[in-house]
């Protein structure tokens, strides 16, 4: 439940875990609990042969490389798949279509107004940050953070039992690539649910994503300008990690790998610029929830023309 006492504080939410010393504490049992995670101590075979029985991770589908290659927990949360055509691309010659960066369920797509605001009923401001800046999100130490107003923001979450690799959602140039510290928090809006007798991580509003640990990805696509990739770390560990060859100035295709999540829940959140003229196209199920899609599957398109300046 929320804290009476710290209402007014100006925390994220009034939660004990903002609060120093427990904040710097928190931090730093998440980083032992991450270092002991991808020890070999945090693996074994009855571990293995417990996981390879779980049809929830897929492990049942027979998706992923062999399990000889798992000495940690944490190589086996960041599996990778056994080959590529477990997750073939869609339409990986056409620029316009743009493809799942990973295994997910879409939250939606909000527009951007021309103040690089994320338009939603409110802007909520805690100490210096707007949590529905997208200037915020991407930092203002970027050259491109007010590059995206007018755009779209779309994001993600990935479950626990996900695929925990991403790969790139657009083709094009590589043109900066870094990760932005954050607080190890727990992402999203957490309440208490008395009929459940539980907390609910409620992660349908986008602006929390700006606290969190996130990888920043911006490709510059020739027809349809540029479209940052973020893979966003949520609830305890979850760190953000890039494959080691990847650098600015490379030329990466549509699906190719991006990186990976360590253990923890996560999400993935892409902005387009205005050029781009983004549609989300993911399929809903029936109650109006977007559906659970994987890695390579079409999530929408890009209708801007590729003779089309930048307003």
């Amino acid at each position: 439940m929320p804290l009476e006492e710290l209402e007014g504080e100006n925390f994220f939410t009034s939660s004990v875990q903002y609060v120093e010393p427990y904040r710097s504490w928190l931090i730093d049992y998440c980083k032992s609990w991450g270092s002991f995670l991808s020890s070999p101590e945090s693996w074994n075979k009855e571990y293995e042969e417990l996981m390879m029985q779980q049809e929830k991770l897929g492990m049942t589908k027979r998706w992923y490389e062999d399990p000889s290659n798992w000495k940690s927990f944490n190589d086996f949360f960041a599996r990778h798949l056994k080959s590529p055509d477990q997750r073939p691309i869609a339409s990986p010659e056409d620029n316009s279509i743009v493809t799942s960066p990973a295994d997910c369920v879409p939250q939606g797509a909000w527009d951007i107004d021309e103040e690089s605001y994320i338009i939603t009923d409110e802007k909520l401001a805690v100490k210096s940050r707007v949590f529905n800046s997208i200037r915020n999100l991407i930092s203002p130490q970027s050259p491109y953070c007010d590059a995206f107003a007018g755009g779209v923001f779309y994001h993600a979450f990935l479950n626990a039992n996900d695929y925990h690799r991403y790969h790139f959602p657009v083709s094009g140039v590589i043109k900066e690539l870094r990760v932005i510290p954050g607080d190890d928090a727990l992402g999203g809006t957490v309440t208490w649910e008395p009929g459940l007798q539980q907390y609910v991580v409620d992660c349908n509003v986008p602006g929390w994503q700006s606290i969190e640990t996130r990888g920043l990805a911006i490709v510059e696509n020739e027809q349809y300008g540029l479209v940052a990739a973020m893979p966003i770390g949520m609830s305890q560990v979850s760190s953000v990690n890039f494959e080691p060859n990847l650098k600015v100035g490379d030329r990466v295709e549509k699906g190719d790998m991006l990186g990976y999540f360590l253990f923890g829940g996560s999400d993935f959140v892409i902005v387009f610029q205005k050029k781009a003229a983004f549609e989300l196209q993911s399929p809903k199920a029936a109650d109006g929830n977007y559906q659970h899609i994987l890695m390579g599957e079409k999530l929408g398109t890009m209708t801007a023309k590729a003779n089309e300046q930048l307003q």
